[in-house]
């Protein structure tokens, strides 16, 4: 039974662990492509473009 319980909590560790890497993954990622977002509005033919 300690055993299981230890296990039980090395697996819930690690799944945190896992899901703030993914969290910060999924972060870097949208915080990236709304530098896209930025750069393609400012350009000519981007959506900011269209708009006027």
């Amino acid at each position: 039974m300690e055993l299981f319980a230890s296990f039980l909590k090395n697996y819930f560790i690690c799944r945190s662990k896992c899901d703030k890497m993914r969290l910060l993954r999924q972060i870097k990622y949208v915080s990236r492509s709304n530098e896209w977002d930025q750069q393609l509005s400012t350009m000519e033919g981007g959506p900011a473009f269209d708009k006027q």
